[in-house]
């Protein structure tokens, strides 16, 4: 694919230095397409060249802001730095309370693995490679543990075919 004209590859280049790599940005600031600028970098490794080291310039200022703060013992970006790159001050997460399940709840879940596994294992004995036959596939199979009413998130898009 022939790249498109009308910008030069050095004030591009040039556009993409003083942006951060970042092709949108540059596009705009030259007052083109993001497309055209996107077009341009793929048909060009130097560009690519000039993109990845604008990048690496902007994550190795920031890299010297985070060290510069923590220097300056700036507690939260100190924290920040632990939180991410230490396992003993990662982020503990706590479950607290969970309910124990309901038991009718438990034996619906039991006996629709028990059909998908039943299912499955017909398939794989007949060989067959599709889940549902020729024609429309079963209907939705709706699990009720909440006063008899199902919630959307209760309905699955498996089962067995309605009897």
């Amino acid at each position: 694919m022939a790249a498109p004209k009308g910008i030069s590859e050095k004030r591009l280049a040039e556009a993409l230095r003083k942006h951060a790599g970042i092709p949108a940005h540059a596009a705009r600031a030259l007052r083109v397409s993001r497309a055209n600028v996107s077009i341009r970098m793929a048909s060009s490794p130097e560009l690519q060249r000039v993109a990845a080291e604008a990048k690496a310039e902007v994550i190795d200022m920031a890299e010297g802001n985070v060290v510069a703060a923590i220097r300056r013992r700036d507690m939260p970006t100190t924290r920040w730095f632990l939180e991410r790159h230490h396992p003993a001050y990662a982020r503990k997460r706590e479950i607290k309370d969970m309910a124990p399940p309901d038991p009718q709840t438990e034996a619906k879940r039991a006996e629709v693995m028990r059909l998908v596994v039943a299912m499955l294992e017909e398939r794989a004995r007949l060989g067959s490679p599709r889940i549902f036959a020729k024609g429309p596939a079963p209907k939705m199979l709706e699990i009720t543990d909440h006063g008899g009413k199902p919630r959307a998130s209760d309905k699955r898009s498996w089962g067995p075919p309605e009897r």
